[in-house]
């Protein structure tokens, strides 16, 4: 029953703060689409990731659309060329929350705007419902974990002139993608010399509905993420950055929260409130 109340409180809460970013047409995953291209890749099309789609957008901010075979369908990519070009770039891997999608840094988030002056190359990809996890949604499987840490470093390496030595790759995100961000970190510090997360849940144990109800928004059933708290308890501190917080030593880090008081109001942002304890 417990149990229960909590998910219930947990969707009403991500119901409601949906519900408040689509009003203000800030909730730009309900319009994503890639009908456009036609059907998926199938055979051996389908054994490479490749580009399906690409645009400029600006001087600077390119879109992609890229099949991944760890995802078997299409996603979005948008990239930030450098404001500062080089011969070799940096690289930021910069993750959405979740209700957003690969567009929401550039177009809510100011992110070119940001790195005007920066010598990072930024690559946006999308991270759907925001498992930032490996999991299964009815007979396929979403390896998001692969797309992330494995295909999008081969898309940079053959489109981009990158440095991929650990100091010049770094890792941030909002919210769940803060937390994607600090637990590939975590997986593979030999290769990432610095995270950050702004209002991300660390700690999935702390916080098991919310990642439920994440999982299920993207098809999954419930308690099919990590399985259950408790019998497989073992799988959940494999994939929380606060039990690996040891792999992260001589990583430079941040965190930051809001505390969750709204301003000349006695209402709280419980997420945001949650997420600061």
């Amino acid at each position: 029953m417990r149990r229960s109340l909590i998910i219930a409180m947990g969707a009403r809460a991500i119901r409601t703060l949906t519900a408040a970013r689509a009003q203000r047409g800030r909730y730009p995953a309900l319009d994503q689409n890639s009908a456009f291209l036609g059907p998926e890749p199938r055979g051996k099309d389908a054994r490479k990731w490749h580009i399906r789609d690409k645009r400029k957008l600006s001087s600077r901010l390119r879109e992609f659309f890229i099949y991944s075979p760890a995802l078997g369908r299409t996603v979005g990519v948008r990239v930030l060329l450098p404001g500062i070009p080089a011969e070799v770039s940096p690289v930021i891997h910069l993750f959405h929350g979740g209700g957003d999608d690969f567009r929401s840094w550039t177009d809510f988030g100011s992110a070119e705007e940001l790195t005007l002056d920066s010598p990072y190359l930024v690559v946006m990809p999308d991270g759907g419902a925001g498992t930032y996890s490996r999991l299964a949604v009815g007979s396929e499987v979403h390896d998001w974990p692969r797309f992330h840490t494995e295909e999008i470093p081969e898309f940079l390496d053959a489109t981009y002139s990158v440095d991929f030595t650990r100091e010049k790759q770094l890792l941030a995100g909002l919210s769940m993608g803060g937390y994607g961000a600090m637990k590939y970190a975590a997986w593979h510090p030999d290769r990432y010399s610095a995270a950050a997360a702004f209002s991300s849940p660390l700690d999935p144990l702390s916080t098991v509905p919310a990642f439920d109800i994440i999982a299920m928004r993207e098809g999954a059933r419930s308690m099919t993420l990590f399985g259950d708290p408790v019998a497989d308890r073992n799988e959940w501190l494999a994939n929380s950055p606060y039990a690996l917080a040891e792999n992260l030593t001589g990583m430079d880090l941040w965190f930051s929260a809001g505390s969750g008081s709204l301003e000349e109001s006695k209402d709280r942002d419980l997420l945001e409130s949650m997420i600061n304890s």
